[in-house]
Parts: C-alpha cells; sequence; structure tokens
C-alpha cells in the first residue's frame, strides 16, 4: 500500500515517507496488515483522519501492531472494528483522542500516559470501554466523557487530577480491579452507575465541596468508608439495596455519612441494611424520609434530628432498628404525637 500510493520504482525511500501527510483512508479494511510500526518514518504525518475516503485504519481487523509515537491527532474511528491491536507505541503527543478510537480493544493491555491530551474529547466519549488498559494518566484534561473506561477488567489505576467533570454515565463502571481513582476535589458531579461494581475500588472519604449532582448505583459495591461532603447536591437517588445494588458503597463498610445541607428528603432504601454505620448527620433541610431510609442499620447508636417540625415519615422507615432519636428539648412531644412517629414515641429523647 505505501508503495503503490507514496513510493517509486517497487520501494518507497525515506524521503517519500516524509513527504506524506496524509493516509486519506488507505489502509481501511485492509484485513491483510498486521504490523505497521514504520508509519513511525511518516514524520510529517501527524494526524490520522476520517475523511470523505474513510477513517485511515477503521476495519483493519488483523491490525496487531503500530506506533502513533509522531501522532497528534486522532479523529474519530480511525482505529474502529480494530479488535487484534495490542500495541500502539508512545501516545505521549497526542492533543486530541476520537470517538471510539481505542475503545473495543480488549488486548490492549498497556499503560496510557497523555501528558499533552487536553479537552479534545469526543462526545459520547467511549474512550477506552472494553479495552485491555491497565492505568491511565492525563495530567490536563477536565472532564471525562461517557463510558470512558467502561467495563476495563485489567484497569487498576485513573490519575486526571484536575478533572471537574464527568459526561454521564458509567464512567468507570466494571472495572473489577480498579482500586485507585483520583479526579479534582473540585469535581461537579459523580453520573449514574460510575463505579458500580468496581469492587476493589477503596474510597476513604467521598469529599466533594462543589459536587451538584449524584447518581443512582454511583459506588455500588465500591469500598466506601465515609461520605464527609457531597457539597450542593440537593437531591439523593432511590436506594435499591433489597435488590442488591446500593448507592454508597458496600453496605458492610460505609461507617460514617454527613447529608449535604439542603436536600429536602431522604429516600426509600437510602441506607436499608448499611450494616456497618455507625454515625449519620441529618441537616435541618430535610423533611421528608421515605421508607425503610433507615432500615436495620443496627450499628447506628442513635440519630439526632435538629428540625422544629417533624419530618414526614414512613412506618417502616426504621423498621429492624431499637436506637434512640434525639430532637430539640421543647418538641419532644411535637415529634411523639406526629404520624408514624407516635409508633416509636419511647425512642424520643430530648438532645
Amino acid at each position: 500500500i505505501c508503495v503503490e500510493n507514496w513510493g517509486s520504482d517497487g520501494t518507497i525511500t525515506y524521503e517519500q515517507a516524509r513527504a506524506v501527510t496524509s493516509l486519506n483512508g488507505k489502509f481501511k479494511n485492509n484485513t491483510l496488515i498486521k504490523k505497521f510500526n514504520e508509519l513511525v518514518y511518516f514524520e510529517n504525518l501527524t494526524e490520522l483522519s476520517n475523511t470523505s475516503q474513510g477513517a485511515d485504519f477503521q476495519g483493519c481487523t488483523s491490525l496487531e501492531e503500530i506506533d502513533l509515537s509522531n501522532i497528534q491527532i486522532l479523529r474519530e474511528r480511525v482505529f474502529q472494528y480494530c479488535s487484534s491491536l495490542k500495541k500502539v507505541g508512545s501516545l505521549e503527543n497526542l492533543t486530541h483522542l476520537g470517538l471510539y478510537d481505542l475503545s473495543e480493544k480488549p488486548n490492549l493491555e498497556i499503560d496510557v500516559y497523555l501528558p499533552n491530551l487536553k479537552n479534545e474529547l469526543e462526545y459520547p466519549g467511549t474512550l477506552f470501554n472494553n479495552s485491555g488498559i491497565k492505568s491511565f494518566y492525563a495530567p490536563l484534561i477536565t472532564e471525562l466523557s461517557k463510558e470512558s473506561f467502561y467495563s476495563c477488567p485489567n484497569l487498576t489505576r485513573v490519575i486526571a487530577p484536575n478533572v471537574v467533570k464527568m459526561i454521564p454515565e458509567r464512567t468507570a463502571q466494571d472495572c473489577p480491579n480498579l482500586r485507585e481513582f483520583i479526579v479534582s476535589e473540585n469535581l461537579t458531579n459523580i453520573p449514574v452507575s460510575c463505579f458500580q461494581r468496581d469492587v476493589n475500588l477503596i474510597v476513604e472519604d467521598i469529599n466533594y465541596a462543589e459536587l451538584t449532582s449524584f447518581g443512582r448505583y454511583a459506588y455500588d459495591k465500591v469500598q466506601v468508608k465515609k461520605i464527609s461532603n457531597l457539597g450542593k447536591v440537593k437531591s439523593l437517588p432511590n436506594g435499591d439495596t433489597i435488590k442488591g445494588t446500593t448507592n454508597y458503597g458496600d453496605i458492610s463498610i460505609l461507617e460514617s455519612v454527613v447529608l449535604p445541607e439542603g436536600i429536602t428528603e431522604i429516600p426509600r432504601q437510602s441506607f436499608y441494611y448499611y450494616s456497618a454505620l455507625k454515625h449519620v448527620t441529618i441537616p435541618s433541610t430535610v423533611t421528608s424520609i421515605k421508607d425503610t431510609a433507615f432500615g436495620y442499620t443496627t450499628a447506628l447508636p442513635y440519630l439526632v434530628f435538629p428540625q422544629t417540625t417533624p419530618p414526614s415519615i414512613m412506618s417502616n422507615t426504621f423498621t429492624g432498628t431499637s436506637y434512640p432519636i434525639y430532637v430539640p428539648d421543647e418538641y419532644v412531644e411535637a415529634y411523639k404525637t406526629a404520624s408514624n412517629w407516635s409508633a416509636i414515641a419511647t425512642r424520643i429523647k430530648p438532645m
């Protein structure tokens, strides 16, 4: 292909390779090519494209190795359907990474180092989903796109210290060997199913002062030990512990939760069967607590409600528990006679 398109007299010289600035889709759907490490000799080729002639290596199903050391821009779908890809050389010069370029590559067992990649991320993302990557480091990006690391079984570490936004959803769902995920302390959102079933991910503390949204099943099965700051979040998702899924991590590990000031409702099954939970701070803005929200939280020594007006509760909000509930001294009687509170009147105590 190289000789036919850019060479002469049955060969291609270094000079001829250096003169090439575009591949124009010449390799698209070539199922014979297995290696193309000679791409580094195309020194003035800095972009792999998706043009009217096609995406440069799309459909090269046998391609296993290619050296991308000179490439700065990968447009979308350049390596789509290249499911045999194992090695790509250095990615350090990349400033743009397109949709589907390195996703769906189960044999691509590499450490991804992207020191020059900024926010040239396609939406929706799928940057590395279903790939074999082992780690990811990108110090400059501020966003992670949809399903960036969805179902990456070998992934152990993600370090992107300036990321403040993750485009929903499933950012790193089903990464069973993920142990570390570092983003900015100014993170603004945690998407639906963000870390769902990442059973080896250890989170010492969820502490994001700028957080505005928290998605359902975000930390399902994750080893979360503490939640101290959910920032500016105004509503929380329903729980689903009875079906085996959780929002705030493994029910046998989470010990402490500070709910954010501003929420008005504690949804159903929020902490149902969280058997290790020893402390919950309930904000004064809560006006409603749904069914089994604190059911079987048997390690809690007590709960404190600062509200002067009793929040509405269900008959089973505190099912399976017997700990005391402390309320403002002058409002004890109001709590004891309020709907559904009256059934647990003996547990209500003055602060």
